[in-house]
């Protein structure tokens, strides 16, 4: 993780991709002058989840479909952002669109010269559609502040291209502000090393998402391995190595989308309900003998046992806004307000952690033994505890759907003989993707693709499947035309 990027080999791809850029953007590229390319994978959450906020360990997995961003310098003072879009279409047919955005580099400094802040950039931005490009904004304005320097005062032109439906789900942005930040890095001659990559990643989700969430998408989008399991300890950052799939067995996404204004409220209600548990369980302790309990500050450190033998009982099982805030205080996040009017639920939400965690590290164990005995036996196991999981979000934690919960459904009933072994919610929930184990085989993808065919019939859209690995952005390096 210490040696930092350079230009090296990277998907032949980006021929093709920084031609039909200047084809259809001439006016933002000079001919000549350096292109750098990168691309990130989307990331599939394959356990772990939002139990990531909480210390929990998470298992995340780089998918074949991403994002490919182009950066060339400029010299007029202006931050283009433009963008080259495959959409998916029921029908065998892929359409092409194309979108730009414009902003001078000064709207991106406040009236002391310094980089702005994220309030600012996004009263660059017009609402609407071309909200797209908030998260690329938030990308340079990382790696101006990082060095607090002048390096993009004469502007630059941003491409992209995105091999999914654009929509506002974390994998999808963490796809896009990697390789901008990783781009725009060695076209300044700053680049970085693959944990300052994922931290700064991090930063602008926190930016542009509002909340604390994604750690382990950001990490895996940077350096995740093709083909392997990325296990992340989030106390708060540790990268524990990869964990290889069993021979013959494949993970594949099911973009369900869904993500919205409403998801992300859902979500926000959840985490701090969990994080309310944790102040009432840390009082508890603090006011019992119980010093032998695991803690350190993370709900994921409580085992099972303790929880269930010594605090279940002592959490409520909902408590009002007001009436925590009147009892304890705020929690002391930005990104966790606590609103007065509402009834949280305190037990469930903050249960699902200190449970996923465990299961996180069964599951593990379970795809371990399978690629040991090369049985069928330790996959269906692992199936069940995705299983687990994915009820765990909805019905602890408030975070269900109903084209995930058709699709996950469906799946569960499909005869095992066929190689689907398991399928969960993935990320945030309330939206976003389905997580799915099955074998590499003929059988086990006509399976899912029947699947998705009856949910799509259903929802009345396209459900994209997410399928092959491709390694993180630093892996891939980045490339240099002109």
């Amino acid at each position: 993780m210490s040696s930092h990027a350079v230009v090296n080999h990277w998907d032949k791809t980006a021929d093709t991709l920084v031609a039909r850029w200047e084809a259809d953007f001439p006016g933002d590229f000079a001919p000549g002058r350096p292109l750098w390319t990168a691309g990130a994978p989307r990331v599939l959450d394959v356990m772990g989840g939002i139990a990531e906020c909480c210390g929990s360990l998470t298992l995340s997995y780089p998918l074949a479909a991403g994002v490919t961003v182009g950066v060339q310098l400029r010299e007029d003072g202006q931050v283009c952002i433009v963008r080259l879009q495959r959409e998916p279409s029921r029908s065998t047919n892929t359409t092409h669109s194309t979108h730009r955005v414009c902003v001078p580099t000064d709207r991106m400094r406040a009236s002391n010269g310094h980089p702005a802040h994220g309030d600012r950039l996004a009263e660059s931005l017009c609402p609407g559609e071309q909200r797209w490009a908030f998260p690329v904004l938030a990308a340079l304005l990382a790696v101006l502040l990082r060095d607090s320097d002048r390096s993009l005062d004469g502007g630059l032109t941003v491409a992209v291209d995105n091999d999914s439906a654009w929509q506002e789900e974390q994998s999808a942005t963490c796809a896009l502000v990697t390789p901008t930040i990783l781009a725009t890095a060695v076209a300044c001659g700053r680049p970085l090393d693959a944990e300052q990559l994922a931290s700064l990643t991090q930063c602008v989700l926190r930016r542009v998402h509002e909340n604390v969430y994604g750690l382990a998408a950001s990490a895996c989008a940077a350096f995740g391995e093709r083909d392997v399991l990325l296990k992340m300890n989030c106390q708060p950052f540790e990268a524990l190595g990869s964990l290889p799939l069993p021979a013959g067995t494949v993970l594949c996404g099911v973009d369900c989308g869904g993500v919205s204004l409403a998801s992300n409220a859902k979500y926000h209600r959840a985490r701090v309900a969990a994080l309310m548990g944790k102040t009432i369980i840390e009082r508890i302790l603090t006011g019992s003998d119980s010093r032998g309990l695991p803690w350190g500050g993370y709900l994921a450190q409580i085992s099972v046992n303790d929880y269930v033998e010594s605090l279940r009982d002592q959490l409520p099982t909902r408590l009002r806004g007001q009436v925590y805030l009147d009892r304890f205080g705020e929690l002391g996040d930005p990104f966790s307000a606590i609103d007065p009017e509402v009834d949280y639920r305190i037990r469930s939400r903050t249960e699902h952690h200190i449970y996923e965690n465990a299961r996180v590290h069964q599951f593990a164990q379970r795809l371990a033994l399978a690629s040991r005995t090369n049985g069928r036996d330790a996959l269906l196991a692992a199936g069940d505890l995705m299983q687990a999981s994915h009820w765990s979000y909805g019905q602890r934690c408030g975070l269900g759907c109903i084209p995930i919960e058709a699709v996950v459904s469906r799946l569960r009933r499909c005869d095992p003989d066929r190689g689907i072994y398991g399928a969960r919610i993935s990320g945030r929930g309330a939206g976003g993707m389905v997580a799915v184990l099955l074998s590499d085989t003929e059988s086990a993808r006509a399976a899912l693709g029947e699947t998705v065919s009856a949910v799509e019939e259903r929802v009345g859209r396209a459900l994209p499947i997410l399928d092959g690995s491709s390694a993180g952005s630093f892996h891939r390096g980045v490339r240099r035309f002109g």
